[in-house]
């Protein structure tokens, strides 16, 4: 017997995302139906076969991840995450957002499921390539500490600019500029946010703790972030 890949069942909703785009031609059919039939079908099919692959590719990532979590047995994810999940990020075809979603998709699994996952689905929804990348970079680079009321805190996180190039691939300064303010603008640097200095050869990259959090769940993990990093509590210096 041929065993059942679909260890994460959600193969049910999976097809749910299919049917979302069943829409595809609507407006070309009532302005030209013979065309609509020719054409708005036949590019419903190849967005069909484009999500449904992205799905495929997320599905893969997200069980590969959940298996080195331990066994899945008893566990599930809570029905309308799942397909918020498959919903958006059929949308995703680069190996960073595949990853980011099926990191979500592994850690909303659970024995007792929940919808903690919901605040970090609309973040990744809002992310490009280049920005899950930047999140990834900092959230590894940056030494993280727990605070003394035990929260997760990363330290200050200076470098030189020529890093984001590096990081991203990209040298258009004006779209990594862009990247990065919207990256503060959705809370994912530490204080008053990240980015360039204008004047100078630095680049802030300090990760707030949301994007520590975000960063654990896209990897795949549902444990206490402050395991997660292995982060313990800052040693400051004894004064003379």
């Amino acid at each position: 017997m041929e065993q059942d890949s679909d260890l994460l069942g959600i193969k049910p909703v999976a097809r749910a995302a299919e049917k979302s785009v069943d829409g595809v031609g609507s407006f070309l059919g009532k302005i030209c139906m013979p065309v609509a039939e020719e054409l708005g079908l036949y590019f419903q099919d190849k967005v069909k076969v484009w999500r449904s692959n992205n799905a495929i590719q997320i599905e893969k990532r997200a069980q590969k991840m959940a298996l080195k979590q331990g066994s899945i047995d008893g566990k599930s994810v809570h029905p309308l995450l799942a397909w918020k999940i498959i919903e958006n990020g059929s949308f995703a075809d680069t190996p960073e957002l595949q990853q980011a979603w099926a990191g979500l998709l592994a850690s909303s699994l659970a024995h007792d499921p929940d919808d903690s996952n919901h605040i970090f689905v609309d973040l990744v929804s809002q992310l490009t390539s280049i920005q899950v990348k930047i999140i990834e970079y900092s959230c590894l680079t940056a030494n993280k500490y727990v605070s003394s009321k035990g929260f997760i805190l990363a330290d200050d996180l200076e470098l030189n600019d020529k890093i984001i190039e590096e990081i991203t691939g990209s040298k258009d300064l004006h779209r990594l500029d862009r990247e990065l303010d919207r990256l503060s603008s959705l809370g994912l640097f530490a204080g008053l946010g990240g980015g360039y200095h204008p004047e100078n050869s630095i680049v802030h990259l300090t990760p707030s703790p949301l994007a520590l959090q975000l960063f654990a769940r896209c990897s795949g993990s549902n444990e206490n972030p402050i395991k997660f990093y292995n982060a313990k509590p800052k040693v400051v210096p004894q004064k003379n």
